[in-house]
């Protein structure tokens, strides 16, 4: 008898798929328990089906209901989850994750991050293809960006949370060891359930999974031989982070089912060369118990929620401009944005917008900022990424407008720095961070009771000397005392240099440090009034890399307003320059250096100077002194700046330690342009001299 070929849409009924293994917990990739040959829930391998006698043709297609998205799949070599390496760089979305939680870019999520997510010697296909195929199978697509606690967070950010947070997929898994159940879980999950499932597609051994939503099927009947032509099409996760959408790959599989004489699979095979790669195994994902302890599921749903809005919505105008205070804002720009600060005559305001940070270069940033007094007369517009610096003229609120340059859908998201200044301001120098400690103490004696609109503003700087963020006291309290993380909310991170604060009174204050042994580290407050335009560094110790070496960096603020050249020179122990060089400093910017990184010393120079070539009095100096050893007790921080009067040639040391334990030294440099002679007096504890040198 002879028959002819026909192709028909596959109708018959097909008996139920057995139920699964147990529930699984998925890692990176494919888990081990899902790799080649792996036995999780299986198939009945014979199947009915009818066959036709003629030689008509039909493709049917099938497809989910639900689109998977294409998200990144963050290789292990890379990191970038920690390292921002092949994103958007520091910080990275673990980072971000755990600054809005713990207030620190190190924390415990991040950390866990640098443990499991990141090894440069991994295998160049590991990765969290697995993970990203089953949050982009169960959550929604993160579509927007998004500011959560002044973070922005983009949409390769939360996409990145939401594939960490599903490092602990919780799915079903069914081996693929023949044609029959490739066909059969296409059947069951696509055409009938119309839910997406993963599939590893990988070769040679690796391991690649992509959620797979749809296929078209069609087959040739040969006798009691079916000849199947089936294309799968899934999403792919070698794309940009940022993608908003699915990319879409297809891969074409051909195999047979032979049947007896009741319609019974007797056997089946892949075809065409199908069997050389076929599909491994399938997981059918539905829930996460996530891996990393320092990650909250619900926490990370609240970050991915977010759309692009800020924390002020309602200040489209001046009569409901939102009160500023010196700080760093994230802000979105979807209308004008309209702002306040309290200002007093005298002081000094200065606004500062850019971009994201992690913008790239192709992103730029169209807005206006405006800035008006408090009559509301325009005083200045700029557009784009820009500066104004406002000195106000009289009393009251200052405003300032930003509005988007043209009206469109575009997500503008941008960064802005407010800094005042009052009329008192200094610095403390030091800010470290890891596990040190830092504390300050401010005493403000003329503060009164009946009086609470004397501001003091205590803020945390970055690099170029802006506001990071702020604590803003303007209570009656003389006393202001604590630790600068809980007691003020200013945790130090990489980036934070030094603290500054402002007050419309005089105060005077200390700091002190300390990583936990026996020592602490402390200076008083510098004032800003003591800034000049020359400063000197009359002793260092230049390490040489020794065990017991003692170690000394110095450190130079620029305090201006203005970019500063600056010219290093360094002296011998006669007062004859040995060498210079000309570095540049932007204002607010801190440059300290270890002096064995310093050039220009040598093992034959004593001094050094640092001295503005424009004159202005913008140099803040210190040097801190370290001694190394395993229990060593020897840290000091100097200061090394002040101006003094002409005609004051007497300076002052009011503590002198020398016993057992500890021991002083003193070092005078002259910076004169003549020899002088020097005279050092000993005073007893009464207040007398004692003995007196020349």
């Amino acid at each position: 008898m002879n028959f002819t070929a026909t192709r028909r849409r596959l109708e018959t009924p097909s008996p139920a798929i057995p139920p699964p293994a147990p529930p699984r917990r998925g890692g990176e990739n494919t888990p081990p328990l899902l790799r080649r040959g792996g036995r999780g829930g299986r198939f009945a391998v014979v199947f009915s089906l009818l066959f036709f006698l003629n030689a008509a043709s039909e493709c049917a297609t099938y497809q989910a209901d639900d689109m998977p998205w294409s998200g990144y799949w963050w290789p292990k070599t890379e990191g970038g989850l920690v390292t921002g390496n092949d994103y958007r760089g520091h910080p990275a979305p673990l980072e971000k994750y755990d600054y809005v939680v713990t207030g620190s870019y190190d924390g415990p999520a991040t950390e866990f991050g640098w443990k499991n997510h990141y090894d440069p010697q991994a295998l160049s296909w590991a990765g969290l293809c697995f993970c990203w195929s089953a949050a982009s199978i169960l959550e929604p697509e993160p579509v927007h960006k998004g500011i959560y606690k002044g973070t922005v967070f983009r949409v390769g950010d939360k996409k990145g949370l939401l594939t960490a947070a599903y490092l602990g997929t919780l799915y079903n898994s069914y081996p693929i060891d023949a044609p029959a159940d490739f066909h059969r879980l296409l059947e069951d999950f696509i055409a009938a359930q119309k839910t997406p499932i993963i599939m590893d597609l990988g070769t040679n051994g690796e391991s690649w999974n992509f959620p797979v939503f749809k296929y078209e099927t069609d087959y040739v009947q040969e006798g009691n031989v079916r000849h199947y032509t089936t294309a799968i099409y899934y999403v792919v996760d070698q794309v940009d982070p940022d993608i908003i959408g699915a990319q879409i790959l297809s891969n074409t599989h051909f195999y047979y089912f032979v049947s007896d004489v009741e319609g019974n699979i007797t056997e089946s095979g892949w075809e065409n060369g199908s069997g050389e790669y076929p599909p491994i195994n399938a997981s059918e994902p539905f829930g996460t118990e996530c891996q990393n302890p320092g990650l909250s599921y619900e926490k990370v749903k609240e970050i991915v929620n977010t759309a692009g809005t800020d924390a002020f919505e309602d200040n489209d105008a001046f009569e409901s401009a939102s009160l500023l205070t010196t700080w760093n804002y994230n802000l979105s720009a979807t209308d004008s944005d309209y702002f306040k600060v309290l200002m007093k005559k005298g002081n000094r305001l200065n606004i500062r917008v850019e971009g994201d940070p992690q913008d790239h270069a192709d992103e730029p940033l169209e807005v206006y900022l405006r800035t008006y007094t408090p009559d509301r007369t325009l005083i200045k517009e700029t557009a784009g990424v820009g500066e104004q610096k406002i000195i106000a003229n009289q009393g009251g609120a200052y405003f300032f407008e930003i509005a988007p340059q043209h009206t469109s859908t575009k997500e503008i998201f941008y960064n802005l720095s407010v800094q005042q200044t009052l009329s008192f301001g200094g610095i403390f120098p030091i800010l470290p961070k890891g596990l040190w400690q830092s504390g300050m103490s401010l005493l403000i004696p003329d503060r009164y009771s009946w009086i609470q609109s004397d501001r003091a503003i205590i803020s945390l700087t970055d690099q170029s000397g802006f506001p990071v963020k702020s604590y803003t006291d303007i209570s009656d309290s003389r006393h202001l005392v604590g630790m600068v993380e809980e007691g003020f909310g200013l945790s130090p991170f990489a980036g934070t240099e030094y603290i500054r604060v402002e007050a419309d009174l005089p105060f005077w204050g200390l700091q002190l440090a300390t990583d936990g042994d026996a020592v602490m580290l402390g200076s008083n407050f510098i004032p800003l009034d003591r800034a000049s335009s020359q400063i000197f560094f009359p002793h260092f110790y230049r390490s040489s890399g020794w065990f017991y070496d003692w170690q000394t960096e110095i450190g130079i603020i620029n305090v201006g307003d203005e970019t500063e050249e600056i010219v290093l020179t360094s002296y011998d122990a006669e007062g004859f320059v040995a060498d210079s060089e000309t570095i540049t400093l932007r204002p607010g910017e801190k440059r300290e250096s270890d002096t064995s990184a310093i050039g220009i010393l040598s093992s034959k120079t004593k001094t050094m100077s640092a001295a503005a070539t424009s004159g202005r009095d913008c140099l803040i100096g210190y040097a801190t002194f370290v001694n190394p050893t395993p229990g060593g007790m020897g840290r000091d921080i100097v200061q090394v700046t002040g101006r003094r009067e002409p005609d004051n040639t007497t300076l002052l040391a009011p503590h002198v330690a020398c016993n057992d334990y500890w021991w002083t030294k003193i070092a005078v440099m002259n910076t004169g342009e003549a020899d002088s002679t020097v005279t050092f007096s000993a005073f007893n504890p009464d207040g007398r001299v004692f003995s007196s040198r020349c």
